[in-house]
């Protein structure tokens, strides 16, 4: 007979290959038909929620890797949750307004030759309107090709009336609350794009700057006298140093340390410094006076002759001089003045800086700021009128040093802020902006006990953001761009009094949700106001709306009030937000400032946050360096669940690598698996679980060792799925079905499942291991190989839900838990790998063509030789024609020693008998039974039925 036929061999339709790239879309558009998220929905009602919050993305151009990771790092939230037996909901959403859609609608404006001033500004927002709509069409479809899940035909959009309607809502609430005010203050300025920028809009880029030291002169009459009398009638200037020349048009003061001690110290050779004379005195921070002496060429301690020492707070109020301007430059007292660099004299100009206004303010300055929009000096500025602050640099320094002002000058390499859109250097100047206070209201108080209040994954993102709540500066939410929200507040043009009316507000509010916030700008003032109104603190009628627009941070940040609150299916506060830990200025930030100075605590129960993906040395993509890989290029080489895999693989609390060469490792680990699963349902042909499952207590020892392993695998990846950490399921995952599996139980059991009776205990006892370990890797799998796993699910036997991710991850099974077996079997594993390495130097030196060709000999110490001998058929457990048990002195010379067992020599020799020809093993029993003379006794039984 042709015994072949007699071998029961595996038998899948499920392919080898897996050819993600064309498979994956087919299996996509199955969703669809199917509407999985709706089923999703309707199989878990009634459950507990979950809610992961999205954060928008911009609806600006095709997905980086920075989006993929993001958005799949959610989805194998949602997924693992969903089958954890919660109701996850994911709505799905993007931020529509703000500068970079503007710009691209500016740029396409451009190309038919038009600019933004030359159309209406309600037609110029449509266009930008339409422009993004485009790109959440694009990214929509993008984001679902990599297998993310979610109520993708009802997202949330910023842009959607309801949702401008309730930014107004919201804004409203900080306006009515006392929170929201218009000031005058130094605010970050881009001047290329022409617009206010709030602190999570400015990144700090090396910038080189020129810095100077300049003297201020005594005003003429004052007198030093009552600071010390040494410094009666000489001719003292104190010396400040700054990184800004431009702004010395601006200055009105010169700060100094109330705790710092100041020494005035008289020239007495100037040496090659024009600007200094013979009897000059000086006035420096004693600190540093001797490194500003150096700067200004005076090397020799005979150049300087030192008069006198004071703190600082002496000097209050004395009158200096701009270095010139007809002005006064008196001397106010700060805690913000330091010793860190230049003179301890700090030029202040309360119109360019936040410390400066604040000691501004305390001394009743105004904060002046003869910059415009532009970034060029107003008309009127004294010698520098219509001077962009570029080239003003250069040109202040040359009339500093023209009037003898100028001490020293150099150059210094710095982090300095820079638009985070345009990468341009920015300024600080004071303008008309709204601002939320972070004081009324206890807004700072209440937004850090949220942020105790609130889980923070990893840990350290807690003082991170604890740290940038406790220091910053009150919010500026005025935007001077035209694709926005707008800052729908009426104000009265004649006394300027802020209309501060909750049904105003509403009004705006309704009107907003039936005409988008076009509205605001396409009709008059006194639409949104009762008829008759007039200002309630002059009686004016000359009412005006704002015309800026709002921080897009404001925007998302209220999206737990247009999302959360409003959708049924989800709920306030969320479970979750996950972004990127730049976000802890940005979305995060913007998110709690919003919640807690309207609802007194944070939106979100706990928040997550991933790092930044570099290449494979660890550098930061870029197009320069030609290293940028795009999830396109991934998924149209490797499929989508490489790079799900990759997502889950790395650990994305830090920087977050990816290569080719790492791309091609998880390929070959994603075939390990893959091959894992074909081997399992192949083998479970012709297996029903209602009809051949085999009792535990009737299982052979291996078999219970492997039920082991396998709810151990259970334990650990739900584990990890709860706690996040996705690269510990991946490790899981490979290890049980590289190791556990492959190299060592269904390597063993290939023997039984093929050439066993078929209906044999033996047989039926693997199988119905093989049963449990696939239903439970493909359930485990899901969240993160989603294709993979759906694509199995179609091939296992049985009736099931009709998609992998309508399942509940598996049931832990604690009978299955023996740690005692598993110990038992962690030591044979290690007798077994020292004799593996024997029978493979054999099979090397081609002493024996396979290990099943071997006769293995283990000389052990009693009580190794007492343990394995409590194995039965140690020989299909070694996978060699025979092995035996021997004393450990009568091993012979040429028996190798073992590494890593103590009491274990290994000794093999080619086997002695015949191969049996049905399943390739050796015995010595081949040709013992008449009918087939081929087959080995166990073969020949199976066979005669």
């Amino acid at each position: 007979m042709d015994y072949k036929e007699s071998i029961l061999l595996p038998k899948t339709d499920f392919p080898m290959r897996a050819g993600l790239a064309k498979r994956e879309p087919e299996i996509l558009e199955k969703w669809e038909q199917m509407d999985l998220y709706a089923k999703l929905r309707a199989s878990a009602q009634g459950n507990p929620q979950f809610v992961l919050h999205d954060g928008p993305p911009y609806a600006n151009g095709h997905l980086h890797m920075g989006h993929a990771i993001n958005k799949v790092l959610k989805d194998i939230i949602v997924k693992s949750r969903q089958m954890s037996g919660y109701d996850a909901v994911y709505v799905p959403g993007w931020d529509c307004h703000g500068l970079p859609i503007e710009l691209k609608a500016e740029e396409a404006l451009k190309k038919d030759g038009k600019k933004k001033e030359e159309i209406p500004l309600p037609e110029f927002r449509r266009q930008c309107r339409d422009f993004a709509a485009q790109w959440v069409d694009i990214q929509r479809s993008e984001f679902q090709r990599l297998g993310v899940g979610g109520d993708w035909a009802n997202p949330y959009l910023t842009m959607n009336y309801q949702f401008e309607a309730d930014i107004v809502r919201e804004l409203g609430k900080f306006l009515h609350n006392g929170g929201l005010y218009k000031g005058a203050k130094p605010v970050y300025w881009c001047h290329h794009d022409v617009t206010a920028l709030a602190e999570a809009e400015v990144e700090y880029e090396d910038h080189v700057s020129r810095t100077i030291m300049v003297k201020f002169p005594l005003r003429h009459g004052e007198t030093l006298a009552d600071v010390d009398p040494a410094l009666e009638n000489q001719p003292a200037s104190v010396v400040i140093w700054t990184t800004t020349p431009w702004t010395i048009p601006g200055n009105l003061a010169v700060s100094l340390g109330p705790d710092i001690n100041y020494v005035a110290v008289k020239v007495t050779d100037p040496q090659e410094n024009v600007n200094l004379a013979i009897g000059e005195v000086l006035i420096i921070a004693e600190g540093l006076w001797e490194s500003v002496a150096d700067a200004c060429g005076l090397h020799h301690a005979d150049d300087i002759e030192l008069l006198c020492a004071f703190p600082g707070s002496k000097l209050e109020n004395k009158k200096f001089t701009h270095p010139y301007l007809d002005q006064d430059a008196p001397i106010l007292i700060g805690d913000h003045v330091t010793l860190e660099a230049g003179t301890g004299c700090v030029h202040t100009a309360p119109g360019h800086g936040a410390e400066d206004y604040d000691i501004g303010l305390k001394y009743g300055l105004k904060p002046f700021n003869p910059v415009d929009d532009y970034g060029r000096f107003l008309p009127g500025t004294p010698h520098f009128e219509g001077q962009h602050v570029k080239e003003a640099n250069d040109a202040v320094v040359a009339l500093l040093d023209d009037r003898g002002a100028l001490l020293a000058s150099s150059k210094v390499s710095h982090s300095y802020p820079h638009c985070w859109r345009c990468h341009n250097p920015v300024i600080m100047r004071a303008t008309p902006q709204w601002f939320i206070s972070m004081a009324e209201n206890d807004l700072r108080d209440n937004a850090l006990a949220a942020i105790r209040a609130t889980k923070w994954i990893p840990n350290w993102g807690e003082e991170r953001i604890y740290n940038m709540v406790a220091n910053r500066p009150d919010w500026c939410v005025s935007r001077q761009r035209a694709w926005g929200a707008p800052i729908a507040v009426v104000t009265c043009d004649d006394c300027g009094h802020i209309v501060r009316d909750p049904a105003i507000t509403e009004t705006i509010a309704q009107a907003v949700e039936q005409g988008g916030a076009d509205v605001w700008y396409e009709k008059p003032v006194t639409d949104f106001l009762p008829e008759g109104y007039v200002c309630p603190q002059c009686g004016s009628a000359h009412l005006v709306k704002e015309k800026d627009i709002l921080d897009v941070w404001f925007d998302s940040g209220v999206t737990h009030a247009a999302v959360l609150e409003r959708r049924s299916d989800l709920k306030w506060p969320a479970d979750l937000y996950l972004e990127g830990s730049d976000q802890h200025r940005g979305w995060f930030h913007s998110s709690l400032l919003t919640s807690s100075g309207t609802r007194g605590r944070a939106p979100y129960e706990a928040v997550l946050t991933h790092g930044f993906v570099v290449d494979g040395k660890g550098r930061k993509m870029s197009k320069s360096l030609g290293n940028v890989i795009a999830p396109e290029k991934v998924v149209k080489q490797y499929g989508a669940d490489i790079l799900r895999m990759w997502v889950s693989a790395e650990d994305y609390s830090g920087d977050i690598r990816i290569s080719d060469e790492i791309l091609k490792g998880l390929s070959d680990a994603y075939r390990r698996i893959r091959n894992t699963l074909r081997f399992l349902v192949g083998n479970l042909n012709g297996f029903d679980a209602q009809r051949d499952l085999v009792g535990y207590a009737d299982l052979a020892e291996l078999d219970r060792w492997a039920l082991d392993r396998l709810a151990n695998l259970i334990r650990n990846v739900e584990s990890a799925y709860n706690e996040y950490a996705f690269h510990r399921v991946y490790q899981e995952l490979h290890y049980f079905c590289a190791m556990d599996l492959g190299a060592f139980y269904l390597d063993i059991i290939k023997d039984r499942l093929y050439c066993d009776a078929e209906n044999s205990t033996a047989r039926r006892g693997a199988q119905t291991v093989m049963h449990h370990a696939l239903e439970a890797l493909v359930r485990l799998m899901a969240p993160v190989l989603a294709f993979t796993a759906e694509e199995m699910w179609s091939h296992m036997p049985g009736d099931r839900e009709t998609s992998v991710h309508l399942a509940r991850f598996p049931q832990e099974h604690p009978e299955w838990r023996d740690e005692e077996l598993a110990k038992r079997w962690a030591r044979y594993r290690a007798v077994r790998a020292e004799a593996y390495r024997v029978l493979e130097n054999d099979r090397k030196e081609k002493r024996i063509g396979s290990f099943m060709e071997a006769a293995l000999t283990l000389y052990c110490d009693a009580d190794l030789k007492a343990f394995l001998a409590g194995f039965n058929d140690n020989f299909r457990l070694y996978i060699t024609a025979s092995v035996t048990l021997a004393d450990l002195d009568a091993a012979p010379a040429d028996a190798i020693s073992a590494t890593e067992v103590t009491g274990l020599k290994i000794g093999a020799t080619r086997a002695g008998g015949t191969k049996c020809v049905r399943c390739w093993n050796w015995d010595e029993a081949v040709g013992s039974h008449a009918e087939h003379p081929e087959l080995c006794p166990r073969c020949a039984d199976v066979v005669s039925g």
